[in-house]
């Protein structure tokens, strides 16, 4: 879906945090780094469109466990981020790329999300096989 659709206001979407990474606390909130762009995101920051945190983890690889967090997309796009559908299942904050990550708007943005997500739920076990 090449530049992908606008989501509704109303909809939330999941960001999927590696167990591994120690980006959750034991209180359940979140580092920044979970929201920075990595180098899977060369279009934008990848979020899911699913209907739980659970489901959420499962996109994440077979054999690793994850967190996620929810966000309302209003919350986002009250701060000017376009966040698009990008294949079913799948949305992004377009231009939160890779390169992008130690832009100081990105950054500020990144840390404002720490206080807007939900606690993290999980860790829950990843389900997706890549292809081989």
């Amino acid at each position: 879906m090449p530049g992908g659709l606008d989501l509704p206001k109303g909809e939330w979407v999941f960001r999927r945090i590696p167990y591994s990474s120690g980006w959750v606390k034991p209180d359940g909130s979140v580092d920044l780094a979970a929201f920075l762009p990595n180098k899977g995101d060369t279009t934008g920051l990848s979020l899911s469109r699913v209907a739980s945190a659970a489901q959420a983890a499962a996109t994440g690889k077979r054999g690793k466990r994850f967190y996620a967090v929810a966000m309302l997309v209003d919350d986002l796009q009250a701060q000017n981020l376009k966040v698009i559908a990008d294949e079913p299942g799948h949305a992004e904050i377009e231009g939160w790329t890779f390169d992008a990550r130690n832009d100081p708007e990105v950054r500020r943005l990144a840390a404002w999300m720490t206080t807007v997500c939900n606690r993290a739920e999980g860790p829950f076990d990843g389900e997706y096989d890549p292809p081989a």
